[in-house]
This record gives structure tokens, sequence and C-alpha cells, in this order.
């Protein structure tokens, strides 16, 4: 089987509980479009999670987009993972609002380093497409930094030891 085909069935990054093939796939390959704040910040966070920059930098209101994006956001991408996405409230957002607000929870792993990103994001529907606009970040929510040692399980949950599985990616 094909890697493709094996992301395909495999549940989305962004804990919707669908397949990644019938959750956030078709909105990052331009097949479908985000219906909701809700639906388009899922599909941003398996965006990081398969650094589909392009799709990111797409998804971010024109008005908010750095010039450099296309050269920094790989990087950036390159240097994380992203393990686990929460949402905790929506407000607004739906299919007929024209703005809404996602809080989310977010972990992801860093220099073998577990972090939490909690942020407000707030999005904003034009052309009948919705965007990222910004975020308020909470820094109270921080979770202590958690060092992997080589031998500790990896933390994509393959059952490997870290060194065996993401200790080089």
């Amino acid at each position: 089987m094909s890697g493709s085909m094996e992301l395909d069935k495999q549940n989305c990054y962004c804990g919707s509980g669908s397949t990644f093939a019938t959750c956030c796939k078709p909105l990052l390959t331009g097949a479908k479009i985000a219906s909701t704040a809700e639906q388009m910040m899922r599909s941003r966070y398996s965006a990081f999670s398969t650094r589909n920059s392009d799709y990111l930098i797409l998804t971010h209101h024109p008005g908010q987009r750095r010039t450099d994006d296309k050269k920094t956001l790989p990087n950036t991408l390159e240097n994380s993972h992203w393990l686990e996405l929460k949402i905790v409230d929506t407000s607004g957002g739906k299919e007929f609002d024209d703005v809404g607000t996602v809080e989310f929870i977010a972990k992801f792993e860093q220099n073998a380093k577990i972090h939490l990103l909690h942020e407000r994001s707030n999005f904003v529907r034009e052309g009948g497409r919705w965007f990222y606009v910004d975020g308020e970040h909470f820094e109270t929510s921080t979770a202590p930094e958690i060092k992997l040692r080589r031998n500790d399980p990896c933390w994509c949950g393959s059952g490997k030891k870290y060194k065996k599985c993401h200790a080089n990616s």
C-alpha cells in the first residue's frame, strides 16, 4: 500500500474522529473549502501536521500575510511535530456567519521537548472563504517542558522507542 493511501485511512490529524481522506485532505488539496471557522481551524492544524505551508499561507488573511512567509514557514514547519489538537470553545463562525473565534490547545514537539500552544484564533469569511486573521495567546497554559529521552516511547504513538522513531527526524 502506498504511503498516500495509508495517510488517507488514518484518523485525521485534527482529532475529529474521521479519516484524513474524508476530513481535512479535501480542504488541503483544494477539492473543498471550509464551511465553518472551526473546520478552517482544524484544516490549518492538519496543514501544520503535514507541513503544508502553501495551504497555511493561502488560508491566512491576505492583509496579515508577511512577504517572507514562503521562505520562513517551511523551516518552521520542519522543526516541529504536531501531536494533538483540542478545541476548547467556538463563538460564531457557523455556515452563515462572517466572523468567528476558535479557542484551542495544541500539543507539539520541538527540539525533543513537548510544548502547548493555547490560542483564541479569529477568523473572517470573505468571498465565501474562511481566513485566519490573528490570535490571542494564553501564556498561563504553557506546559512545563518535557525532555524526551532516547529510550522513552515515541510521542507519535508508534509504540517504538523515541530513538528508533523520531529522534533523528
